[in-house]
């Protein structure tokens, strides 16, 4: 599953589509990395439970496939139709994400009598490492889907975010000796100080 709380509360179609489309990018590439495939994709949306002033609304729809698939634009076509079928106008939604439900290994698969060619899914196949490539050497979204483009105010607030001593090594403190004995920490940005 890939979801997020948006940084401000969403009413917009466009945006949603902008966070709905990063979503299965992200989902998209997490099947790869795990060498898996998805038989189905959901996505859904809500408000928050909290809010006292707007109108309340969840909802969810899911799309399955014959041939269980990694391919991101297929993930990215099914969320967004998705999304169009369960969005209505009005609420300020706080939420939105993709669930892949039913998943399998990457090397076995059932075999479907009316299914596309398996040349065609080998295309895909290569599509999608070839991209995958590209944004490992270049950065995450160096090549990504235009869907993602309509809209950024679905990103997270992160204005507090902890320090990431366990993960990061530049936001380890750094303690130095002066001098006359005493010792310092100086802060590398992880919110320490002296």
């Amino acid at each position: 599953m890939v979801s997020r709380s948006f940084g401000t509360r969403l009413r917009g179609r466009d945006e949603l589509r902008a966070a709905v489309t990063a979503f299965a990018t992200r989902a998209g590439e997490k099947l790869r990395t795990q060498r898996m495939r998805a038989g189905a994709l959901a996505v859904f949306l809500h408000t928050s439970p909290f809010d006292e002033h707007g109108p309340h609304y969840a909802n969810s729809f899911t799309t399955t496939w014959d041939r269980p698939t990694r391919d991101t634009g297929r993930l990215v076509r099914a969320a967004v139709r998705g999304l169009d079928c369960i969005y209505r106008e009005g609420p300020a939604y706080q939420r939105a994400g993709v669930l892949l439900p039913d998943l399998s290994s990457g090397s076995l698969e059932q075999g479907v009598l009316f299914a596309e060619p398996p040349d065609a899914v080998r295309r895909a196949d290569r599509l999608m490492d070839c991209v995958d490539r590209i944004n490992r050497r270049h950065g995450r979204g160096a090549v990504h889907y235009a869907g993602e483009d309509l809209g950024s105010a679905w990103h997270m607030r992160q204005r507090h975010k902890s320090s990431a001593f366990t993960t990061d090594w530049d936001a380890l403190p750094v303690a130095k000796a002066h001098e006359d004995g005493e010792i310092r920490s100086q802060d590398s940005g992880g919110g320490m100080g002296s």
